[in-house]
């Protein structure tokens, strides 16, 4: 049985599959996005800065200190996230694979929960584009295979939006009490958990108000009191001994300039279009075309409530971020909005293209190519992959020239990372003295987005006077230089 939409004279097949089809395609687009997902871990790509202090705290710590946010090297991370680090380099080491194995874990999970949600939710077009998108989408590919927490943020948006379409869970009643069970969970492994609960409860305030039952409005309740009590201790203790200068500074860009009101109108129209870009790079903004049509579709298929927690919980973000308390725009911060975004844009797809249809044919042809441009991007990557800094190779180079008794220095704490099996023979040029080197030489390492020389220049000002350049050596980003005396 194929589905086709009539349009007056015209007939355009939306999706000329039959049902049994419709699910080998999404099982396909899985696979797909499974697929790529693994590619990307199993390169272990270089890690990246925060990756690394991240890393280094959560085997330095203890699991009190993690649980109670007292991170180091200017990072934040949920508790039960950091602790799940911890966990897993004690179990099987503390290598990148290893640690980024939760991640790549949870961003395989959201994408067959997601796809088992558009499915459920959707028809099987929009279902089919909701599901491309999520599996192809170049920054949730980058998070499944980094020691970071996002694809987790990833993870509980799509278990929030999935508990609807669970089957034993039609009843709000049962939905609250679900979610009542995860929220533990979901709000102590992401921060952005926060906003979806928020979110809920704020979506089926108006449900619950509408009806008269008891147990309803007690499981309702008991969801509110369970956000407000870990949200309460998120502020006052993890997130308080976390918070400092430097992260605010990385995330002020991404929040309203109140002193520059020139600056606002552009802010606010920009930002929301840099989030749907996040979502679906390179062209995500074009999903914002999509979002109304696409809540019109799902408001009269019945989904207010659904609709009502995915705008909430996104709006939320900007409200804090209109206070100074978290960013919004384009921002890995923001990766919790994407299962939102896809799952409204693909709802419009249809209606959108069966619009442009009934105009031009030749002109349909357009959005539609535009739409698959993400999985393009995607796919090329598979061959033209992200441009990794050179560290790995210059600590390999270093480990393989250097003599037990010389000292490293290096001013990225990505090289600690590296070069943590050596202990006191690397030193991070912090704010912490250089110790004095105690044999002839002295390897210095600088990674920065500068130019050779720029590099070399700042090797210099870290060598004792009287000593030589002995040899030097350059990767990507990276320079390494051998002085001697």
């Amino acid at each position: 049985m194929h589905s086709m939409v009539f349009l007056g004279r015209e007939r355009m097949p939306v999706f000329p599959l039959s049902q049994r089809s419709n699910r080998l395609l999404l099982l396909f687009l899985v696979m797909v996005g499974l697929a790529l997902r693994a590619y990307h871990y199993g390169r272990d790509r270089a890690v990246w800065h925060d990756e690394a202090g991240l890393l280094l705290t959560a085997s330095s710590r203890s699991y009190s200190d993690l649980f109670l946010g007292r991170l180091d090297y200017h990072q934040a991370a949920p508790p039960l996230y950091v602790c799940t680090l911890k966990t897993t380099g004690l179990l099987l080491g503390d290598g990148s694979l290893a640690l980024r194995l939760p991640s790549f874990l949870a961003s395989c999970a959201a994408l067959v929960l997601f796809a088992f949600m558009a499915w459920r939710t959707l028809s099987p077009g929009s279902a089919a584009w909701a599901t491309l998108w999520f599996a192809v989408s170049e920054q949730l590919l980058w998070h499944a295979s980094e020691a970071k927490v996002y694809s987790i943020d990833v993870l509980a948006a799509v278990a929030v939006l999935a508990i609807p379409s669970c089957r034993g869970l039609g009843t709000t009643r049962n939905q609250l009490v679900a979610y009542s069970l995860l929220a533990p969970i979901l709000m102590l492994s992401s921060y952005p958990a926060s906003f979806l609960f928020a979110g809920l409860l704020l979506a089926y305030l108006p449900e619950v108000f509408k009806r008269s039952d008891s147990t309803t409005r007690l499981a309702y309740t008991v969801l509110a009191t369970v956000t407000a009590a870990i949200v309460l201790w998120l502020v006052k203790v993890p997130i308080r001994a976390q918070h400092d200068a430097e992260i605010h500074s990385c995330w002020v860009a991404m929040m309203p300039n109140w002193h520059k009101p020139s600056t606002l109108p552009f802010w606010f129209i920009a930002s929301p279009f840099e989030v749907c870009r996040y979502s679906c790079k390179p062209l995500g903004q074009i999903l914002a075309c999509f979002l109304v049509p696409g809540s019109i579709v799902l408001w009269r298929g019945g989904e207010q409530t659904r609709i009502r927690f995915m705008a909430t919980s996104i709006f939320l973000a900007l409200a804090a971020a209109c206070c100074h308390l978290y960013p919004f725009g384009g921002a890995r911060i923001m990766a919790y909005a994407a299962p939102s975004i896809l799952l409204v844009a693909a709802a419009g797809v249809p209606v959108v293209l069966r619009w442009v249809w009934s105009r031009s044919r030749l002109a349909s042809a357009a959005p539609v190519a535009l739409l698959l441009v993400p999985a393009a991007a995607s796919l090329s990557l598979t061959v033209f992959t992200w441009t990794d800094v050179g560290i790995p190779d210059a600590v390999a180079y270093v480990e393989d020239q250097r003599r037990s008794e010389d000292l490293i220095v290096g001013n990225d704490v990505t090289h600690q990372y590296y070069f943590r099996r050596l202990g006191s023979g690397f030193h991070l040029l912090d704010e912490s003295p250089v110790p004095s080197p105690t044999s002839n030489r002295l390897w210095v390492v600088m990674t920065a987005s500068l130019s050779q020389a720029e590099r070399e220049q700042m090797a210099a000002q870290f060598v004792p006077p009287g000593w030589r350049l002995c040899c030097e050596r350059e990767f990507m980003f990276t320079t390494v230089v051998l002085f001697s005396r």
